[in-house]
């Protein structure tokens, strides 16, 4: 499936907590647009880390800025099993193609 994204161009080893990094990696995603196979991007994200913004923005980050959005990204930090995750999506009818799994940071539940 090939999708167009916003992504940052800096891989990070650790998740950003202080305020003012997470502004510069949302400014550096929104204006990094690139387009793909959704499986490139899933080992660019999970195994590389670099941060996505799903939606493309003609802009700074309002919503009068939007333009599109071709997924929708759940990021499941603990908890839950990838499995567990897939089995729900299809109880619900998504799409498993909505599906990004950070498997880094899904806690795996017996």
């Amino acid at each position: 499936m090939v999708v167009t994204i916003s992504m940052d161009t800096i891989s990070r080893r650790s998740k950003a907590t202080d305020g003012k990094e997470i502004s510069r990696i949302r400014c550096r995603s929104v204006d990094n647009r690139v387009r793909g196979e959704l499986k490139d991007f899933a080992h660019k994200i999970d195994d590389e880390g670099y941060t996505l913004f799903p939606a493309l923005l003609a802009g700074k980050t309002k919503s009068e800025n939007f333009v599109l959005m071709q997924l929708l990204v759940l990021d499941f930090d603990s908890g839950v099993s990838f499995e567990t995750i897939r089995k729900r999506t299809k109880e619900n009818v998504l799409a498993e193609s909505i599906l990004l799994a950070m498997a880094r940071n899904i806690k795996q539940v017996p």
